[in-house]
């Protein structure tokens, strides 16, 4: 995968190469890089406290409504970060602010690391509530029925037989809401809250690529250095059952006169999520007036589809070799093989565009490959394609466990050749999920900002982009047709993948 592999190592070596770069080790960067990791590990925190007993409560329950309740749950990742620091923004403020023009309430815009934590807090989310769901759904309820015949009681239970058996699933969530805090640009600049990814973006605007790959470098060190400990912390980790045969039906916790305050739990979380931005974008698009944005509208979600559709493909077609040699070729060759697009996947995406405009403007490059190139809409799609391709390997590799290869050897066994199999045994089988995974990429590339911000032709203006650029201008109302198309979109895709888990299940 030296798609990857090339331009952050192409950035690792300027980086230390030229002697007038700033130096790494400042105290600047030092305050920077304390306030990002306190930004993730506060959002780490809210979400894990928000997400672990709205899992348990719609898993372990009788909650009435539980399945719609998670599914409301899930509905906040139809709503990019910077939307919701857009919708935030524009609650408050001294002149034209939302709740001013409704109801006269003049109250402070939630700026600053505030601001940063709630919107980064309800868009990450439904990470840490989906990974702890699917893990509780699958625990076996024998370990506690056994932990609570010797005598331990309900807490103690929880807390050492329930929570080690989800300590993977917690890891895996807590990555993902690391690395998304970790890689935030458009929430923390609309916000106002210095961090890594922000002073990228600034260094690279006043200066040059050279100077802003140090600051690169730590992003890219830090998101590792998280991927690092995590897998130290799953090292000899064994939660199988030891026994021979299969897990009963977990049994049912009766809540009672809880209820209400459950409802009130979800029903704050929808609010603060998804009721508030889609709201505000509503109220925005009602001061519009005429159906003047239209054609602006149209135009940046052409152009938002000419660069999803053909990274989405193209993500889904590269997934389907690297799943078969894992599921059909184990070997540590594949398992590397496997773990390669997580690469990309796990580099900021400031971080992922600026080795890309770092390898494509290198003095080696010759002048005609460079224009063909530089700020080139397939530029755009390739840093789309690698750096979303885990998104792709996942579901695809899932569905490609269900096909077992008895079928494919049934049909070779009746004088089919290898790629007639594939097309008309494995294809099939997989459709599933890669319709799923397909559906994730086109859904990350048509939010994506940064990406785009750096490595877009010029006046390739998407929808992301137009969104970024009225709200750091304050233009509220102007953005608000471009946030309602991406929520729109976005809001439709989840559905899909929604509809396609139930449809697997």
């Amino acid at each position: 995968m030296a798609a990857v592999a090339l331009p952050l190592g192409y950035l690792a070596v300027q980086s230390l190469r030229a002697e007038e770069l700033p130096p790494v080790f400042t105290e600047s960067n030092a305050a920077l890089l304390w306030r990002t990791m306190l930004l993730a590990s506060v959002v780490l925190t809210v979400t894990t406290l928000l997400g672990l007993p709205m899992a348990w409560l719609t898993v372990r329950t009788n909650l009435a409504g539980r399945r719609m309740l998670a599914v409301l749950a899930v509905l906040p990742l139809a709503i990019p970060g910077y939307v919701m620091a857009y919708a935030l923004l524009s609650l408050g403020g001294a002149y034209d602010s939302v709740l001013g023009n409704l109801f006269g309430w003049q109250i402070d815009r939630p700026r600053g690391f505030l601001g940063a934590v709630l919107a980064l807090s309800a868009y990450n989310l439904p990470y840490m509530f989906l990974t702890l769901r699917a893990a509780m759904q699958d625990l076996d309820p024998s370990m506690e029925e056994a932990a609570r015949s010797l005598g331990r009681g309900r807490l103690a239970v929880l807390w050492t037989v329930v929570m080690p058996q989800l300590k993977p699933a917690f890891l895996a969530g807590a990555m993902l809401v690391i690395l998304h805090v970790v890689a935030d640009f458009g929430v923390v600049s609309l916000m106002g809250y210095d961090t890594l990814s922000r002073v990228l973006w600034t260094t690279y605007n006043t200066s040059t690529a050279q100077e802003a790959a140090p600051v690169a470098m730590m992003l890219v060190a830090l998101a590792c250095g998280f991927i690092v400990v995590e897998m130290g912390l799953l090292r000899r980790v064994r939660l199988d059952r030891a026994g021979i045969g299969t897990a009963r039906k977990q049994s049912l916790v009766r809540i009672g006169w809880w209820h209400p305050l459950v409802y009130l739990l979800f029903a704050a979380v929808f609010l603060i999520s998804v009721v508030v931005p889609a709201g505000t974008v509503a109220y925005w698009m009602s001061r519009l007036g005429a159906v003047q944005w239209w054609p602006d509208v149209r135009e940046a979600l052409l152009r938002s589809v000419e660069a999803s559709v053909p990274a989405a493909i193209c993500a889904t077609a590269i997934a389907v070799p690297i799943a078969l040699m894992r599921a059909r070729y184990p070997s540590k060759s594949s398992f590397v093989l496997e773990r390669l697009p997580f690469i990309g996947y796990a580099t900021p995406a400031l971080a992922f565009a600026l080795s890309l405009i770092m390898l494509c403007t290198a003095t080696w490059v010759p002048d005609w490959l460079y224009e063909r190139i530089y700020q080139s809409l397939p530029l755009l799609i390739f840093a789309y394609t690698f750096h979303f391709l885990a998104e792709a390997v996942g579901p695809v590799r899932s569905s490609m466990y269900l096909a077992g290869p008895r079928l494919e050897e049934a049909s070779r066994a009746l004088g089919r050749g290898r790629v007639a199999t594939f097309f008309r045994v494995t294809l099939p089988v997989l459709r599933h999920g890669l319709i799923v995974s397909m559906a994730l990429v086109f859904l990350s590339c048509m939010k994506e900002l940064p990406l785009t911000m750096l490595l877009a032709p010029i006046g390739f203006e998407t929808l992301a982009k137009n969104v970024w650029d009225y709200s750091e201008n304050v233009e509220f109302a102007k953005a608000a047709p471009f946030a309602l198309a991406i929520l729109l979109f976005s809001a439709a895709f989840v559905g899909v993948l929604l509809l396609e888990g139930r449809e697997d299940q």
